[in-house]
């Protein structure tokens, strides 16, 4: 690679980092993670639960997901009940899909752009073995405002990232990205610098193995100051132990060991907290079915229906001529009590005016009944010919209040400032009401109904609309390609100690 071309990219680098300029951001200490699928959601629920009922760690989390299919209703749900704040990384300013495409992008951005002024940085396969928030207060960090982990591989002397970003050619510890600390104030153009970097994937992902050292390359670029724990990890066959600045384990990242629904779960010599998290999984298959499940669009009539019938608790389900049982209509479409292969998930949508109430395993719809009477759920049982399905409410759960927020886009179309009869756009209103609107049907997919059916006399307010419905289906694939090809030409392996 040419000197030219090292200086061209550095420049570029350097160009970047200025034009982006500083965050917005809190005066507050804070954990981010990012997780999205059924296994990363699983790892996360797991490691909220270890922070925040094993270890009584009461720092404010948020964790990042790229939305479409990677988040669904229960998912969302779940970590909400444990006081998980959601980002959306599309919602947020800045956001560019080119330059952040896949998870291992999305870690230095979610640092950057997350609310917080100090990050503890842990990926969702983590299990501290402490509370970190100490961290915060160690010498180390107080006098560089970053602390980063060794890995288990060097950088060679010879990598041509070093050439590409013109520095000088070492060999180096490389940085392990599992968990990181650092204070924005002090650091923000280092963390650009590093999105920088993964946003140039096609080059940079070919000569270093993922997002790890693009933090090293960028703080070394930009010159700024890091303290790097002297104690290199213990290792396991599958598990990666961090320790402190005393040398004793702090994280343990299960690397190869995650957690998995419904598989064995990895356990090894020395482990910390195995049972509690044995226990969180537990409690996590009573709530969830571990599919990916999102109901179809559906009207609000039959939105403010679902959430009545979550809340009457269990109800009567008899194939007649055949068994009797229970059965506990769920928030987020989960069923309780009674779910079985044929009963896993529910919905209720609307028919030609009518209400009714579907079951289905996956895809497929296994009964569909329709109200027949005030607390009476009747139809079939698709699993059986001519087998007929009766559901019954109690009597003390009929009343209930309806679904919150159902008229919550007419009370946003009216915030936004939008004169409808006047048809004029009332300054960025447009563009604040496009964007709560995104964000509500992320959140309520049956608004997408509300929004078709639509009718107004507004230009602007009709051009909003036509976007926020264009963005609804938009692609969400954000699969990293980990080429380990990359470690056998850009690194050297070191012998660690075992744990």
């Amino acid at each position: 690679m040419s000197q030219n071309t090292g200086r061209k990219f550095r420049a570029q680098l350097e160009k970047f980092v200025e034009d982006a300029g500083k965050p917005d951001f809190l005066n507050e200490r804070g954990i981010v993670t990012c997780a999205g699928g059924i296994r990363l959601f699983t790892n996360a629920y797991v490691l909220v639960r270890v922070l925040r009922e094993v270890l009584d760690c009461k720092l404010p989390i948020q964790l990042w997901h790229f939305g479409g299919t990677e988040i669904t209703p229960i998912m969302r749900h779940i970590l909400r009940q444990h006081g998980v704040d959601l980002v959306e990384a599309s919602s947020v300013s800045g956001f560019d899909k080119d330059m952040v495409a896949d998870g291992w992008q999305l870690k230095a951005f979610s640092i950057l752009h997350s609310k917080f002024s100090e990050v503890l940085f842990l990926d969702a396969d983590q299990v501290p073995t402490r509370n970190p928030e100490f961290l915060f207060d160690c010498v180390p960090y107080q006098e560089t405002g970053a602390v980063f982990w060794q890995d288990i591989v060097e950088l060679s002397a010879d990598n041509p990232i070093w050439d590409l970003v013109d520095l000088p050619a070492v060999e180096t510890r490389s940085w392990e990205s599992g968990q990181i600390l650092v204070d924005k104030v002090r650091h923000w153009k280092a963390l650009i610098g590093t999105v920088f970097l993964g946003g140039q994937a096609e080059i940079v992902y070919r000569m270093i193995y993922g997002d790890k050292d693009t933090f090293q390359i960028a703080w070394r670029a930009l010159q700024h100051e890091a303290s790097v724990v002297d104690h290199k990890p213990f290792i396991d066959e599958r598990v990666l132990i961090q320790r402190d600045f005393d040398g004793a384990p702090l994280f343990q990242h299960r690397t190869s060991a995650k957690w998995t629904y419904d598989a064995p779960q990895y356990d090894f010599e020395g482990s910390v907290h195995h049972e509690a998290c044995l226990g969180f999984l537990d409690d996590l298959k009573n709530q969830w079915n571990g599919r990916a499940f999102f109901p179809p669009q559906r009207s609000q009539k039959a939105r403010a229906e679902e959430h009545r019938l979550a809340l009457v608790g269990e109800l009567d389900l008899e194939i007649i001529g055949n068994h009797a049982i229970k059965i506990e209509l769920r928030e987020a479409n989960e069923i309780g009590r009674g779910r079985s292969i044929e009963r896993q998930n529910w919905f209720v949508r609307e028919f030609n005016g009518v209400l009714e109430l579907v079951i289905v395993h996956g895809s497929r719809v296994t009964m569909l009944v329709r109200q027949t009477s005030e607390g009476i759920w009747e139809g079939e049982f698709k699993k059986m010919d001519g087998g007929h399905v009766v559901i019954t409410e109690p009597t003390l759960g009929r009343q209930t209040d309806p679904v919150p927020g159902a008229t919550l886009v007419h009370d946003l179309i009216e915030a936004s400032g939008i004169d409808l009869l006047a048809q004029v756009d009332g300054g960025n209103a447009s563009s604040e009401l496009c964007a709560a609107l995104k964000l509500f049907t992320r959140i309520e997919p049956g608004v997408v109904d509300v929004l078709e059916s639509f009718h107004t006399n507004s230009p602007t307010l009709s051009t909003v609309i036509a976007d926020v419905l264009a963005s609804v289906n938009a692609d969400s694939n954000r699969n990293p390609n980990k080429d380990t090809d990359v470690l056998d030409i850009g690194y050297v392996s070191k012998r660690l100690s075992k744990l």
